[in-house]
Formats: structure tokens, sequence, C-alpha cells
């Protein structure tokens, strides 16, 4: 204790514990200075840092730190087990989102910002779902479950037709003529500009998809079938309940034709599906918990110390973990045959199954 005590009289090692001590000091004062920073004052209202955490947890923040967690998991062992999602995976969603995207009026892509994302992002997180997916579902019951397809054929599965065209109205038919020569040029869409068009959506781009309600003219939506993928329409008369013979032209930027679902077109959405139906769901919650144990096994998960936004979901995390990880002892007579033996060991399942990520 003397020793200890002469030490610390010790000028250089007393300089460097008072430092250690001020750094300690100043971290906890810049993480409160930080959490407390104002976003934005609105009249006598501040809105910190804090309260948009605040804000978040209590909307449900310690299920989507869960299901993020868990989603890394699933992602991570997916690596080591090396299966992975191919373009053509991805792609599925891909084709099911545009069309479900075009039936409120937008691209994809559009789609996509809306929901404040990028395309990478979105294929990334489509990319994640497909490997939970392919370690969840054998690809065996995918296919029983194709031969039910007539009894299951329902949209996404069967991609109706769909168009992705952009419409000209115009008045007169010299300006129709005109317009059609100026569409054959690159930059023909900005030149058609001048011209007499009725309204201003005249020559913004369109969609119409079999089957949903019509969104244009009877003769335009008659006409779409017979123009193919970058062709434009010569002009053609419609008429306008109540109102003056107009001239259209139609420059078709896309069609789909209508899909039957396969394995190869299909498989990874009807995947989805199953691990959501009520007669696998069981089956599948259990094979995702079997998974969750063998992650954890394999993948280095760590939290971090002091922690206490999300206590609740670190907490829950890490009883998974420590379920998955520490096998508990045999339990009852060690004697076979008797009352209460059991096998030595064995792996213990966690018994609530979590959320899977992404809300499947």
């Amino acid at each position: 204790m003397k020793k200890f005590i002469a030490d610390w009289k010790n000028p250089a090692l007393l300089g460097a514990g008072i430092v250690v001590v001020l750094l300690l000091v100043l971290l906890f004062v810049e993480r409160a200075r930080s959490m407390n920073a104002r976003l934005a004052t609105v009249g006598d209202t501040i809105i910190t840092r804090q309260s948009v955490l605040d804000e978040f947890k209590r909307q449900g923040g310690d299920d989507t730190v869960f299901n993020m967690v868990i989603g890394a998991l699933f992602a991570s062992y997916g690596k080591t087990e090396k299966v992975t999602a191919s373009a053509g995976e991805i792609g599925q969603f891909e084709k099911v989102s545009a069309v479900l995207a075009a039936a409120t009026g937008k691209s994809l892509n559009e789609s996509v910002v809306a929901q404040g994302l990028t395309m990478a992002q979105w294929r990334q997180y489509y990319a994640d779902q497909i490997v939970h997916i392919k370690l969840v579902v054998p690809e065996k019951d995918i296919q029983a479950y194709l031969k039910q397809f007539p009894e299951r054929g329902q949209f996404p599965y069967t991609i109706p037709a769909w168009y992705r065209y952009r419409r000209f109205v115009i008045l007169e038919k010299k300006d129709a003529d005109k317009a059609y020569g100026l569409l054959q040029k690159p930059d023909g869409v900005a030149a058609t500009a001048a011209l007499s068009l009725p309204n201003a959506q005249s020559d913004t781009i369109r969609y119409f998809i079999r089957g949903t309600a019509e969104n244009d003219l009877p003769q335009v939506l008659a006409q779409l079938p017979t123009i193919k993928a970058g062709q434009i329409s010569k002009p053609f008369q419609v008429e306008v309940p109540q109102g003056p013979k107009l001239w259209v032209i139609v420059q078709m930027l896309e069609y789909i034709p209508q899909e039957q679902p396969t394995l190869e077109n299909r498989g990874m959405l009807i995947g989805q599906k199953m691990m959501g139906d009520q007669a696998f769901g069981m089956v599948y919650r259990q094979r995702e918990q079997d998974i969750i144990t063998k992650a954890f096994q394999k993948i280095d998960v760590t939290f971090s110390p002091g922690i206490s936004e999300f206590k609740q979901a670190f907490d829950e995390l890490t009883k998974l973990k420590n379920q998955s990880i520490y096998v508990p002892p045999a339990t009852g007579s060690p004697v076979p045959g008797l009352p209460g033996a059991g096998p030595s060991g064995g792996g213990l399942i966690p018994q609530s199954a979590p959320p899977a990520p992404g809300g499947q």
C-alpha cells in the first residue's frame, strides 16, 4: 500500500491519471451535449436528438433494433453456408414491385425513392430477404406448392400484362403529323412541347395494367396491344365524350406480357408467402429458431456495453444468444430406462420466435 501511495506521488503518474479523468469527463459532457443538440425549434418547443430517439423508441424502436440484428444474423449465417441471392431472384421482386408501383402511376425507382431508399439499398434489402427464405424454406416445398397453383393462382404470382407508355393528345391533324415526325428524332419529346396539346398531362408517362381500373380513353387502351416496346404509333383519332375529336400518338416505353409462375420466375415470392402462410407458418417459425441457434454458435455477435436506449431489445437478444451458445446439462436420471432419463446434453431452442426481418 505504501508503494502504491508513493507511486501516485510521482508527478508523471499523477498527471496521467488527471488526464484520464478529464478525458472521461469530457466524453460524458460531449455525449450529453450531442444528445441534447437542437434539431429544430418550433415556437417554444425544442426538438433534440434525444427527443427524436425517445419517440423512435416509443414507436417500436426496440422491435426495429431486434429485427435489424436478427436480419444481420441471417445474412451473416447465409455467407457461412454459401447461400446467396442471384440477380434473377432479386428480379422477381423487382418485376412485381414495378407492377404494383405502376398501379399507382409511378415507376419502381420513384416508388423506392419515396420510401427514402436508393435502388442499391432496396436491392440489398431483398437480397437479404432471399437468403432468409432460402435458409428457411426448402426448394422442394416451393415445388410442391406450385403444383397446387390452380387453387392459389392470384396476383402477384400471375403477373398481368402491363404497359408503360407516353401519350400525346393533339387537337389538329397537321400538328399530329408533325409530332409523329418529330418523335422519330432523339429529342423529339421535347420538340413537341410547342405543339397545340390540349392539356399539360397529355405527354406524361402513363401505365395500364390489364385487369385494373381503366385510366385512359378506351380507344387508346385498345391500341396498346398493337404497339411493341420502343415503337411509336401513327396518329389515330379518338372521340371524347361531349368533346371534340382528338388525335393521339402513343410512344410505347415498356410492355410486359402476362406471366404464369414457375420456380425460376416466382420461387422466392412463393417462398416468402409460405413463411407467412398459416398452414406452414409454425413449421418455418421452428426452422427460423433452429437457424438462429446455429447462427449464434457460428457468428461472432457482440453488444456494446452500457447501451441503455434499447435495453429491452438487447436483453432479448442476449437471452437468445446465451440459450444458443450455452448447452444446458442433462436432466433426469443418468440411467436409461428410469423415469426422467434423458439424453446427455442437447441444444436449447429459444422458446419465443422473434419476428422475421422485414415483417415476413
